[in-house]
C-alpha cells in the first residue's frame, strides 16, 4: 500500500513539471517603454514600475512575479540578430518567469501584446515557444 501512494506522489509531481523556459523575450516593432506595458493592465496593483530603470515586475500571484527589463536590440551573434532583422524589431525586454506559473503569465503576456503588439519567445536557440 506505501509503494502505491508513493508512485502516485511521484506521477502527480510529474504532471505538475512545466517544460516551459524561464528566460523569455519580449520583441515588438513599435517603441514599447515600461509606462506602456503598465497600461496593458487594468489594475495598477498588478504591475509595478522603475521607468528610470525600464525595469516592471508583473504581479502573477502571491509568491511569483514574471520580471521584465529593457535590453538594447542586440542578441549578440549574427543568427539571432538576423531574427530580430527580419521582424524589425525595435524594442526588446528580457522576461523571467517561474516556469510552474507560465499560465499566469502567459495571460499577462497576450494582455500586453493585445495593447502594444509585438510577441513574447521563449530565449532559446530557435526562439520557441511563442506567445502572440
Amino acid at each position: 500500500m506505501k509503494n502505491k501512494s508513493k508512485l502516485e506522489k511521484i506521477k502527480n509531481q510529474k504532471k505538475k513539471t512545466v517544460n516551459v523556459p524561464a528566460e523569455w523575450l519580449y520583441l515588438s516593432p513599435s517603441e514599447v517603454s515600461v509606462r506602456d506595458l503598465s497600461d496593458s493592465f487594468e489594475n495598477p496593483e498588478q504591475i509595478e514600475i522603475w521607468e528610470d530603470a525600464r525595469v516592471a515586475e508583473v504581479i502573477l500571484g502571491e509568491k511569483a512575479s514574471m520580471d521584465m527589463e529593457w535590453y538594447e536590440c542586440d542578441l549578440g551573434d549574427e543568427e539571432s540578430n538576423a531574427f530580430l532583422e527580419k521582424h524589425q524589431i525595435r524594442t526588446m525586454y528580457v522576461v523571467t518567469i517561474p516556469p510552474q506559473e507560465f499560465e499566469a503569465a502567459r495571460i499577462c503576456m497576450q494582455k500586453i501584446t493585445a495593447r502594444n503588439g509585438g510577441f513574447f519567445c521563449g530565449d532559446t536557440d530557435d526562439f520557441t515557444p511563442m506567445v502572440k
